[in-house]
């Protein structure tokens, strides 16, 4: 459609297999460079999941419905705010762990994915962070991710473009029954 905003689609673009230690590798503070690869990393755990906000715990973030930046955004001053889920999750591969940034779209489609249903509007409650923990808990993940530029800390940072389950383990129920005698 012409109104559609062109996106890329990170799912399907081609990627380069590497594994979370070597992505951290090239992660050195006060180098920035310019980094277009998308990696694919698979067999991933989610060791954690906490809020963004490091003076608050919470999970939703105020963002401008227009543009989805964080409120008060100052290109629409006028615009009605939404809250929108933002997480830090902790990964870890065979070899080494590190955090990213999961916003509202991502977290959305992976509970789609998992066949799990969150509340909307989304409400930063106990059984949200119930329900996004054991979703996390119960699987493998793959995750393709490119490098951004972070200007204030002068570094390059993983951003998860997609992730999704590789093997996903459903809780079981063991039955035992007594002997025969």
């Amino acid at each position: 459609m012409l109104t559609e905003i062109p996106v890329r689609d990170w799912e399907h673009c081609d990627a380069v297999p590497s594994t979370l230690s070597a992505l951290i590798g090239v992660v050195v503070p006060g180098q920035l460079r310019k980094v277009e690869t998308v990696f694919v990393v698979s067999d991933l755990q989610i060791l954690g999941i906490s809020s963004v906000k490091s003076e608050t715990d919470e999970w939703l973030i105020a963002s401008c419905v227009r543009c989805k930046r964080a409120s008060p955004c100052s290109q629409h001053p006028d615009e009605n705010t939404e809250k929108r889920l933002a997480v830090r999750l902790t990964l870890a591969d065979g070899n080494s762990q590190c955090t990213v940034m999961l916003y509202h779209e991502l977290l959305l489609k992976a509970a789609a994915l998992m066949e799990v249903t969150l509340p909307e509007p989304p409400a930063d409650s106990k059984d949200l962070r119930s329900t996004l923990r054991d979703m996390f808990r119960n699987a493998q993940w793959i995750s393709r991710f490119t490098f951004k530029e972070n200007d204030f800390q002068q570094s390059l940072e993983l951003e998860c473009r997609d992730i999704r389950s590789c093997l996903r383990l459903q809780p079981t129920v063991a039955l035992m029954s007594p002997p025969d005698t």
